[in-house]
Formats: structure tokens, C-alpha cells, sequence
């Protein structure tokens, strides 16, 4: 049986690893949006780069998370994932807990068969 102590660090680790996986996206995105890698060597005529992080709170299925979306020099960066305007964040809970759902089903098999 699952106690309110472990519900409480699954929930914990399911927000990290959303936050995380949103964030490498948004990552990714200026990567392709820049046309470079992360701490790849530029040009030295090259004057658009990254340009630091900035703070946003989106609204996800399980409530508010905070998370730090990529800036470029230039300011024209449009992610795709989450808009710079959008604020809501919805679906992806729905596959994490299918997802979820399937390990611990397997889990369960596992714990029978010792």
C-alpha cells in the first residue's frame, strides 16, 4: 500500500521530471532556433546567441510549475512547446500516467515472481 509520504515524493518526482523534460525541449528548440549546439564554438561575426534564461510559471494538469524557458540576443525566439504568451500546459500528464500506470503494472509482475 502506498503511503502519503511516498504519493507525495512520486508526485514530487513526476513535476521534476516534467519540468526537466519541458525545459530540454525548450532547449532543443533554440538549438534548431539558432542553428547551433549548446557550447559549440561561434563565429566570431555571429551575434546572435543565447541570451540567458527567463522565469515562467505555466499552468499544468496537476496545478502551476515553474520553469525557465531560453532567450536569444535577438529577442526572436518563438517556442513552439509552450508559446511566449501561453501560459497553460495541458495533456502531458495524461500519457506520463499511462506511462506510469505501465511500470508499475510491470513492478507489480516483477515483486510476484520473487
Amino acid at each position: 500500500m502506498i503511503t502519503a509520504v511516498a504519493a507525495a515524493a512520486v508526485e514530487d518526482a513526476s513535476r521534476a521530471f516534467k519540468k526537466a523534460l519541458i525545459e530540454r525541449a525548450l532547449g532543443a528548440e533554440m538549438s534548431h532556433h539558432l542553428s547551433d549546439a549548446v557550447g559549440a564554438d561561434k563565429p566570431e561575426t555571429a551575434t546572435h546567441h543565447r541570451n540567458g534564461r527567463s522565469g515562467k510559471t505555466v499552468l499544468t494538469d496537476d496545478g502551476p510549475l515553474r520553469i525557465d524557458v531560453p532567450r536569444d540576443r535577438e529577442g526572436g525566439f518563438e517556442p513552439k512547446l509552450i508559446g511566449k504568451h501561453e501560459w497553460r500546459f495541458t495533456g502531458f500528464d495524461a500519457e506520463t500516467k499511462s506511462i506510469s500506470e505501465s511500470a508499475n503494472k510491470h513492478a507489480q509482475r516483477q515483486q510476484s515472481f520473487s
